[in-house]
């Protein structure tokens, strides 16, 4: 059966409103529109059909005219068709799982970074800059230490022009020099404030991607969950027992 709910309107835009006054932003968003409306009204398609999932067992389970073997095959084909849905809906959302990815990371990439010659001088320029920098964290013995120094120097880096090299270089080398020193539970909160110190060196539709990504952050975990828990009720004997899907908003924090 086709079940097919008008996909949930998000509670807020995804993308902040000054953006979207944007053209370039504005096609940009009207481009992943179709993606996040599809992953967004995936648990709602998979509740009702569990609905209709329990309503058929009960109509068997009661249907007097069925012997046990009967009742028992009539269960099993439900069961089939049922489990067959989800895993074609589980493909369906992979496939706009990769899309939208896809979709994000070609808008997140400036416009010369195939360029070969390009590439290797920025190569150059950031072990240059690494190599300056990382004595000045190799001073501090303490973790804590070592993270409000390379914040400080996003920081600065955020406010120069040519900034944002220094920027790349700290992205690309701290993770692994934090691991080397045993500081890598600092990496994660360091690079969230590397990613907001990059913001002023962003085009509007890097920007837009980064928004789109960030409210992205935790959904596909929540849509596996939701197939996951349908997959098992299906799967359970008898009539089973209804559940209700984890609802799945674009304006949650999504990862896919």
């Amino acid at each position: 059966m086709s079940i097919n709910p008008q996909p949930q309107q998000p509670k807020k835009s995804v993308i902040e409103t000054e953006l979207l006054k944007n053209s370039s932003v504005q096609t940009f968003w009207n481009s992943l529109k179709p993606y996040l409306d599809k992953l967004a009204s995936l648990p709602g398609v998979i509740d009702a059909q569990n609905l209709i999932f329990k309503q058929k067992m009960m109509d068997v389970e009661v249907n007097g005219q069925l012997s046990k073997e009967g009742k028992l095959e009539q269960a099993k084909t439900i069961r089939d068709a049922a489990l067959a849905d989800l895993a074609r809906q589980q493909q369906d959302a992979q496939k706009a799982v990769t899309e939208l990815n896809a979709s994000l990371k070609r808008a997140s990439q400036t416009p010369d970074a195939d360029a070969t010659d390009k590439k290797l001088l920025t190569e150059m320029q950031i072990a240059r800059i690494w190599q300056r920098v990382k004595p000045l964290l190799d001073a501090h013995k303490e973790g804590f230490r070592v993270q409000v120094k390379a914040q400080s120097l996003a920081t600065e880096a955020s406010q120069k022009t040519d900034g944002q090299i220094t920027l790349r270089a700290l992205q690309e080398e701290l993770p692994a020099y934090l691991e080397a020193r045993g500081m890598a539970g600092y990496t994660e909160q360091i690079i969230h404030h590397f990613a907001a110190c990059e913001v002023p060196f962003l085009s509007p539709v890097q920007l837009a991607a980064r928004q789109v990504a960030h409210v992205c952050d935790g959904g596909w975990g929540r849509i596996l969950a939701s197939i996951q828990m349908a997959e098992r009720y299906y799967s359970q004997p008898g009539a089973g027992k209804p559940i209700v899907a984890i609802s799945f908003y674009i304006t949650e924090r999504m990862k896919f």
